[in-house]
């Protein structure tokens, strides 16, 4: 991505992200408030190697954030897996 050439190296992300202008993935992962017609601020980490839904954290408002340790770990957890499988 060209907007990570110049970051600090520390702070390059080296995963895929999803920015969900259209609310077509909250929708697909049910996660769209129709009532106030928005996405709920919502994580969901999917496995690369076969495309399912590893995590998900919804937030029940826009406030209702995880705490960025529980993500981590949540996907140092997910990377785990995924290299242990590998090694079978």
């Amino acid at each position: 991505m060209d907007w990570q050439t110049t970051a600090d190296p520390d702070e390059l992300v080296e995963f895929p992200l999803l920015s969900d202008t259209e609310c077509v993935a909250a929708r697909a992962f049910g996660v769209y408030d129709l009532d106030h017609d928005m996405a709920l601020p919502a994580i969901v980490l999917v496995d690369g190697r076969t495309g399912k839904v590893a995590w998900t954290f919804v937030s029940e408002s826009i406030a209702d954030r995880p705490e960025a340790a529980r993500v981590l770990e949540q996907a140092q957890a997910l990377r785990a897996q995924q290299a242990a499988a590998e090694a079978d």
